[in-house]
């Protein structure tokens, strides 16, 4: 059994490689989708307002990817299209239905709104929560759109993200996948409201002060709260000044918003906090899961690690995976990285000093160079280098692998090598005999390179110049590959402008380079790109045991 295997040039930073837009995405959903509105009808009579996008092209069928959250679904009206579709910009252009639904009690849905509401306890085909309204969403769709394939996924960041979360107990057979993303999942224990019982109550005051105040019938955003505009721009000051927390609460709410009465009634963790976790319903599961979250998560951390948690423990066995970066709330979607530094990796490179292809003293090109020690151009300024940490398993890489670079460069032409790179731990032995006195503690084993000439990019018959200062993509495939990176080693990416002296000199000026006189060799700045937007990446098949 094989998967294809991304390896990203940002240290497998992405969880995603978002595809370069060939129209931009609003006119993208506007041509290849058709917006239709319904209120789907629940198991108790209540309608909850529904946003679907469909596929122009009818010829295959698709699955749904749903979003059910309290923050609304707008624009509303079935002229009126979202900017893009699905969490992010490659998912529209895959193919899939989407759907967007306003929960119970927010926005356009009917019925009454309850946060973070709990798990019913009661009886009977009229008795609902956020699982059974999930359910019955699923089940309307896969009967009444036409043209789907009786499969449907579930994702959200943050609020959405619990509406992932509680679609997984005695969820719908149709329901194959599921994303809780930073999902909010225990508000006294951990996630924006409480930290082990202590009120976080900046987060708390803000949020309610919008999100708390009661709708008395379906509404759009237009005509929604816009929320208290607070006399003093110092946090620290306005809180201080308040007094307390009852002072807030009885100058600018009173007993108007719910939540907020719910938080006096119950300063200890009670039935009342314990009913609204969902966490001990996620039993049984059988949905594949993928909990996203990150590290600088200011919101919603605990969340998403207690979920992935809970999944593990009382599902052995289930389809149940986590990706964590250093992300902070749904970061991994509303930023390109940049917060963590550039959002490029830049260098220059010389064709009067290029990168050798071999280290040492040679007369003659040796076959060994094919898995020679690449330590000695890791140590090179122009080489830029990528690893992963070190495998808890054995990988096994086989098949075609395929170079993704997304670059810009000073000059008007280039050369790309890229390396693939088994790296062995610090305490590995040498060989016995040795030779050639190898030291193989940190060997960094040549597995796989090739070079690009850049102006053959898109063409091998009508080279093209690159356009100074721009982003530019650089595909090409490097030999096929059959390698076991060992438990305890690490995979590494090499990548750099020449391969001397295997690889003749690129000037780095578009030209005839057969041509070249030693003035024409001149130095560029190239950068790598690795954001979400434009990341550079290999893929590779991995066979799995």
């Amino acid at each position: 059994m094989m998967k294809r295997f991304i390896l990203s040039a940002l240290l497998l930073f992405s969880v995603f490689t978002a595809s370069f837009a060939q129209e931009t995405d609003s006119a993208y959903v506007r041509s290849h989708y058709t917006k239709i509105e319904r209120q789907i009808v629940m198991r108790d009579g209540v309608k909850l307002f529904t946003s679907i996008y469909l596929p122009k092209d009818q010829t295959k069928k698709y699955p749904f990817l749903i979003s059910r959250t309290p923050y609304t679904v707008a624009p509303y009206g079935e002229d009126k299209y979202k900017l893009s579709l699905g969490t992010f910009p490659a998912l529209m252009r895959e193919g899939f239905i989407f759907v967007y639904q306003d929960v119970r009690g927010k926005w356009m849905s009917e019925g009454t709104f309850e946060d973070v509401r709990p798990q019913t306890t009661q009886k009977g085909n009229k008795a609902i929560d956020e699982s059974t309204d999930t359910y019955d969403t699923i089940d309307w769709l896969v009967k009444n759109i036409q043209n789907n394939n009786g499969k449907a996924g579930i994702s959200g960041i943050s609020y959405p993200g619990f509406y992932s979360t509680t679609s997984l107990p005695n969820a719908h057979p149709a329901l194959k996948a599921v994303s809780p993303q930073a999902p909010v999942t225990d508000w006294y224990m951990g996630d924006d409201f409480h930290h082990r019982g202590v009120l976080f109550l900046n987060d708390a005051f803000k949020f309610m002060t919008t999100f708390g105040v009661p709708r008395p019938k379906p509404i759009t955003p237009d005509k929604g709260p816009r929320g208290i505009k607070l006399p003093i721009k110092d946090d620290y000051r306005f809180y201080l000044e308040a007094g307390s927390v009852k002072n807030l609460k009885d100058k600018y709410f009173a007993d108007s918003i719910k939540f907020w009465n719910d938080l006096f009634k119950h300063p200890n963790l009670d039935t009342f906090w314990k009913a609204r976790v969902i966490l001990p319903h996620l039993t049984n599961v059988k949905p594949a899961v993928m909990v996203v979250g990150g590290f600088f998560d200011a919101e919603d951390a605990y969340g998403t690690f207690a979920t992935y948690k809970a999944i593990e423990k009382q599902n052995p066995g289930a389809n149940n995976i986590l990706v964590a970066g250093p992300w902070f709330h749904g970061g991994w979607v509303r930023s390109d990285g940049s917060y963590f530094g550039d959002s490029w990796d830049e260098y220059v490179s010389d064709p009067n000093a290029p990168v050798p292809y071999q280290d040492g003293v040679q007369d003659k090109r040796t076959r060994e160079y094919m898995i020679d020690d690449q330590r000695f151009a890791a140590r090179r300024p122009d080489v830029k280098v990528y690893q992963t940490d070190v495998l808890t398993e054995d990988i096994t890489l086989t098949g075609p692998v395929l170079a993704n670079l997304v670059v810009s460069t000073t000059g008007t032409d280039a050369d790309y090598v890229v390396k693939l790179i088994d790296v062995y731990p610090e305490d590995a032995p040498n060989p016995v005999p040795n030779p050639k006195n190898l030291i193989m503690g940190g060997y960094q084993m040549l597995v796989r390179g090739e070079i690009m000439r850049g102006k053959y990019r898109n063409s091998f018959e009508k080279p093209e110049a690159f356009v100074p200062n721009t982003i530019t993509k650089v595909n090409y495939p490097l030999p096929d590959v059959a390698h076991t990176f060992k438990k305890g080693h690490k995979i590494m990416i090499q990548i750099q402008n020449s391969w001397f002296s295997l690889a003749d000199r690129n000037p780095q000026k578009f030209m005839d380079i057969y041509q070249a006189q030693p003035s024409d060799f001149q130095k560029a700045t190239h950068k790598i790109y690795h954001d979400v937007n434009n990341s550079s990446f290999i893929t590779v098949n991995v066979l799995k045991p």
